[in-house]
């Protein structure tokens, strides 16, 4: 069981109209729910920001659904799992998947835009 109690997020709070602003997000720290059975709880080592956070802010479905008002902004990142109640990841495995703008992600079922993917140990290349 893990003692983590908190994780820190970027919350999308307003659609950007041109460049984003301090305001179209907010820094939050809320409480990490109790893992249920089928769930892993994932440290976010690494997370790609590029051209795809800012399609996923706006109001209209491009090629992918937008990020609902107040939802975790959408990012892939790379996570060590911290605990597990999943079959296929154990504690220290390091995850590929959409873990969004957060310090801490729970993976549950195949991922909401695609499957988690379980990286090989050792990986063949350095994770940077």
């Amino acid at each position: 069981m893990t003692t983590i109690a908190t994780n820190h997020c970027f919350r999308l709070r307003k659609r950007p109209v041109g460049r984003v602003t301090d305001t179209d997000l907010e820094l939050v720290e809320e409480t990490i729910p109790s893992l249920e059975a089928g769930e892993a709880l994932l440290r976010t080592l690494y997370l790609s920001i590029d051209p795809f956070n800012r399609v996923c802010m706006d109001e209209k479905p491009s090629y992918t659904e937008p990020v609902p008002l107040d939802g975790v902004m959408r990012g892939v990142g790379i996570g060590q799992v911290v605990e597990s109640r999943r079959s296929d990841m154990a504690a220290g495995d390091l995850v590929l998947g959409y873990t969004g703008w957060q310090e801490y992600a729970v993976a549950s079922g195949p991922g909401e835009f695609s499957p988690w993917t379980v990286l090989p140990s050792p990986p063949p290349a350095p994770i940077p």
